[in-house]
């Protein structure tokens, strides 16, 4: 190779070299997990947390309990999710984008309020909004692994 080649080829290689870094997009960050689920220790049930836009996504809108007449726990029917074993739930919020899943005990109904004799305390905030999506996403349904 003659010695007027080699400077070229060496330009040449360089100019694709910077080239094709040009055409490389940058990185974007990684976006947080949709959700977290934790194991609760000395529990069966998971701690489930939601990224800003899951919660905004499924629409989370929560409510609280409250008293009833005759001192029962009352919270809207639409808190109430049941179990394949036919056992009744509620989603508290207890901070933030947290979730747990609280069981309760259901005396009956009155319109749309579910009367319990035991449950979350009064007060406690309760998912009204999203309570499917949350209960799917505590026990891993549609998770790839």
């Amino acid at each position: 190779m003659t010695t007027f080649h080699r400077p070229f080829l060496v330009l040449a290689t360089l100019a694709a070299l910077l080239l094709g870094a040009c055409g490389q997009a940058p990185r974007e960050p990684a976006e947080p997990e949709p959700a977290t689920v934790e194991a609760i220790d000395g529990s069966a049930l998971k701690r489930v947390t939601l990224s800003d836009d899951a919660v905004e996504r499924i629409g989370i809108e929560t409510s609280h309990v409250t008293t009833a007449a005759g001192g029962r726990l009352e919270v809207p029917s639409s808190t109430v999710l049941y179990d394949q074993n036919g056992q009744a739930w509620v989603y508290t919020n207890p901070e933030g984008h947290v979730f747990l899943r609280a069981q309760i005990t259901i005396l009956g109904t009155a319109g749309d309020a579910t009367l319990l004799s035991a449950g979350p305390p009064v007060d406690t905030p309760v998912v009204t909004v999203g309570v499917a999506e949350l209960y799917g996403t505590e026990l891993g349904v549609g998770d790839p692994e």
